[in-house]
């Protein structure tokens, strides 16, 4: 952006855009899959977490484990944190790090 005038507010927005895309943030390949790692570490994580949680629920209710509850709690939890991924856009990895070196 290099301070000239624009006669409409659209040109300063594309102007704006050209110049994000010129000088957007260089991210090395090691940068992005250790981001990759640990967004897929903190989904496991919490899944786990939350199977867990769901487990100690079907042991009060039903005080035994079978094979019977515990597929139904494991499915149960994992068709929960699906729905809660699916509602949000998915992650395009692909443009977020177009840039990257």
């Amino acid at each position: 952006m290099n301070g000239e005038p624009f006669n409409r507010l659209k040109d300063y927005a594309l102007n704006f855009i050209k110049f994000l895309e010129k000088n957007s943030l260089k991210i090395s390949q090691k940068e992005q899959e250790q981001f990759v790692k640990t967004v897929i570490f903190s989904l496991f994580d919490t899944l786990k977490k939350d199977i867990e949680k769901e487990w100690e629920e079907v042991l009060d209710n039903q005080g035994e484990a079978t094979e019977a509850n515990i597929s139904e709690g494991v499915t149960k939890t994992i068709e929960k944190h699906l729905k809660l991924r699916l509602k949000h856009a998915p992650l395009d990895f692909q443009n977020y790090f177009k840039r990257g070196v």
